[in-house]
């Protein structure tokens, strides 16, 4: 498995998520997005949708077009939506077309989308403030897709929540590029949105680089920290002290 591109959103804790100091984004769709600390979740920022319900979405490219690609997001339904908010978009390689979209309805159930029509939807009904973990794979090439929901408790699990799948819109052209944020307006709907991250294999949860761990030697505790992998992303190893 290999994460073909990610972005974590701690390139700054305040001000607009750009291209210049966000890695891992290739464009702003609409208006830019900002940074936020009321709403992290990993690290020290997440992206935050402009309030109001106006569109907002960063663009990530595949590095180069694909038959399908995996797509990993944290997402906190921050605002509501009197009707359905899309707050992820797949498209092709033109840019032009919508290949697939995920959106959540009024009472908070999350559909999926062939274009931006519902084709399978969440018995999960997603409140307003509450993260949300979601794989999700398009595979335009063969004309479907599905989504991994993982909530609550198991936000961080390796078995979802709920899974739903459904066709997404068939072409000649690969994919190209995935949007996050709030792809039109809706009012009052604002969406945040953590760890975004493109795959060619399923994805799974966010591991950070530098964890803590305790070292035990007897009764004497060392803190000790360690750096590990992220999908295909390795940070070399280190522990700081190990008692003896």
């Amino acid at each position: 498995m290999a994460i073909l591109r990610n972005a974590h959103f701690d390139g700054q804790t305040t001000g607009y998520v750009n291209t210049g100091n966000e890695p891992g984004i290739d464009g702003i769709v609409n208006t830019n997005p900002l940074y936020t600390t009321a709403y992290v979740l990993h690290g020290q920022a997440a992206m935050l949708s402009e309030n109001g319900g106006v569109a907002s979405t960063v663009r990530q490219n595949l590095p180069s077009p694909a038959g399908s690609a995996h797509w990993r997001a944290y997402v906190n339904r921050v605002g509501t939506n009197a009707s359905n908010a899309a707050f992820a978009v797949a498209r092709d390689s033109s840019g032009n077309t919508t290949c697939a979209t995920l959106a959540v309805g009024s009472s908070g159930g999350i559909l999926l989308r062939d274009g931006f029509s519902t084709v399978a939807t969440s018995s999960y009904l997603w409140t307003v403030g509450s993260w949300v973990r979601l794989e999700w794979f398009v595979d335009r090439a063969n004309s479907t897709q599905s989504l991994d929901i993982y909530h609550g408790a198991n936000l961080e699990g390796m078995t979802p929540s709920e899974s739903l799948s459904g066709a997404c819109t068939a072409g000649t052209s690969p994919l190209g590029n995935f949007l996050a944020g709030l792809n039109a307006a809706v009012t009052s709907a604002q969406f945040a949105v953590d760890e975004l991250a493109i795959g060619d294999a399923p994805i799974g949860p966010f591991v950070p680089s530098t964890i803590t761990v305790s070292v035990w030697d007897g009764a004497t505790e060392v803190a000790a920290t360690v750096t590990v992998w992220d999908g295909a992303t390795e940070v070399a190893a280190s522990i700081d002290s190990v008692a003896t």
